[in-house]
């Protein structure tokens, strides 16, 4: 092979070899700017207090819907450890369901309601949290939504009117307050460092003594609330 023709092979394998560079350069340079990254554990939890004002619905009760209303106050430990008190207090109505029906439906008395139970009236509770998911959704083109995932475990405090044992007309019963515990999942949509909208779903179980069948009682609440975090404790890069 002469000179000429050896410059010549250096020569093409060297514009072949710059020519993909050149091709990724433009590529990367037309995407600036345009495409942000998106970095890892945005919004932080740990050390920081959550205070939590939330209402709370019950579902699926046959009896009596509950709207509770209060507010949560948790300690996060980590990022996927946290320990929460609550308290929640409210009222109730009646549901479709206690229409007595012989010939015509009407609304079930007072005397009939006392033999039904349900009507929870105020809630205790303490819970341990654990929260292992943390995610970002790309909901416009610059723009992403953070939010973590956990589930919920604690026992509760549960005063609820008393069930009479057989119909007793004109005696009205009292209030009696029973331990329970509840069950759920929940999760944050985080609008800021420092606040995030708060969704969970539980499943409240507690004992109602002198029920034909049987004692527990299980109901299933929806609440919603929006949580502000308090820094209490230093952490590294916050």
């Amino acid at each position: 092979m002469t000179t000429r023709a050896f410059n010549l092979v250096v020569c093409v394998a060297a514009l072949a070899t710059l020519a993909p560079r050149s091709a990724r350069g433009s590529a990367a340079d037309v995407f600036e700017h345009k495409v942000k990254p998106v970095s890892g554990q945005l919004y932080q939890k740990a050390g920081k207090l959550e205070l939590t004002p939330l209402g709370s619905i019950s579902l699926n009760d046959a009896f009596f819907t509950k709207y509770l209303g209060g507010a949560k106050l948790g300690y996060h430990f980590s990022e996927y450890f946290s320990l929460a008190v609550s308290g929640l207090y409210g009222t109730s109505g009646t549901t479709g369901s206690t229409s007595v029906c012989r010939t015509t439906c009407q609304p079930a008395s007072s005397d009939q309601l006392n033999l039904v139970p349900g009507e929870i009236k105020w809630l205790l509770g303490a819970e341990l949290a654990f929260s292992p998911i943390y995610g970002k959704l790309n909901v416009f083109a610059q723009k992403a939504v953070h939010f973590d995932l956990y589930v919920l475990g604690g026992v509760d405090l549960v005063n609820y009117r008393d069930v009479l044992a057989s119909l007793q007309p004109g005696v009205t019963p009292g209030n009696a307050t029973s331990l329970g515990g509840h069950l759920g999942v929940g999760g944050r949509i985080f609008l800021a460092s420092f606040m995030a909208l708060r969704l969970e779903l539980k499943d409240v179980l507690y004992s109602v003594p002198h029920l034909p069948r049987g004692n527990l009682q299980t109901q299933l609440f929806a609440e919603a609330g929006l949580s502000f975090f308090v820094p209490v404790a230093h952490r590294d890069g916050q």
